[in-house]
């Protein structure tokens, strides 16, 4: 959404050795808005996949889209909120 922020004003990191601080994610976000528009948009495709799953009681289209959600959601979070983070980094790389 155009004009958000990932933070309020002031918020700081709580995890400050892993984690970027809200103005450093939102240079992030802002330097390359299309990369995070395209994450937000499989995302929703993955959720889209879930209920259809949900709809259609298919719980191995269930599982397979929980873990298409994973991957989206992690995928952001490694690139905006903790790209220092090896141990995240190399769990994701193993899945």
């Amino acid at each position: 959404m155009n004009g958000r922020r990932v933070a309020q004003p002031g918020e700081k990191s709580e995890n400050p050795e892993v984690e970027l601080h809200p103005e450093q994610i939102q240079a992030l976000l802002d330097a390359d808005r299309v990369r995070f528009i395209d994450g937000a948009r499989g995302l929703q495709d993955a959720a889209m996949m879930a209920l259809k799953a949900v709809d259609t009681k298919d719980k191995n289209a269930l599982f397979g889209a929980c873990t298409q959600i994973d991957k989206a959601c992690e995928n952001c979070h490694l690139h905006y909120w903790y790209p220092n983070d090896k141990r995240a980094a190399e769990s994701a790389s193993q899945n």
